[in-house]
């Protein structure tokens, strides 16, 4: 079983003081009364993750509602934020990671031809962020 243990200083001057691989540890096994889920994954991940808040905590989920299968009795548990990507929302945030507020975790970048390699290292489930592929300049 991996976790990562890494603390994450926000913006705000708040703390990330834990960051679970969804392949490789189940959260409501774990965890409980977490303050604040950020899902990203959602389906039965989703789920479990909803068994460890707290009264008073909030569910934030990039995932849409109908994929989360949430019911009325979860909502009264949770609060869910549901982010539907526009051009505003993008371009914004564009301007954070530009201005050095929001930093993308990478965990490697590869060459197009290297398409194969990028892809076994995504099979690994050992990426700590992002893998990249990068094109060629036009």
């Amino acid at each position: 079983m991996e976790l990562y243990w890494d603390i994450y200083k926000l913006e705000d001057g708040a703390y990330v003081d834990q960051i679970l691989g969804h392949k490789q540890v189940k959260p409501d096994e774990v965890l409980e009364n977490v303050e604040i889920v950020f899902d990203s994954v959602g389906g039965e991940t989703a789920k479990q993750a909803l068994k460890v808040l707290s009264k008073e905590s909030m569910f934030v989920s990039i995932k849409d509602r109908e994929a989360l299968g949430f019911d009325k009795q979860l909502e009264q548990k949770a609060i869910l934020f549901i982010i539907d990507m526009d051009m505003e929302q993008l371009t914004r945030i564009g301007n954070l990671v530009d201005e050095g507020k929001l930093r993308p975790v990478m965990d490697s970048v590869y060459d197009f031809e290297d398409v194969r390699a990028a892809f076994r290292k995504r099979e690994t489930g050992h990426a700590q962020g992002k893998i990249v592929l990068s094109g060629h300049k036009a």
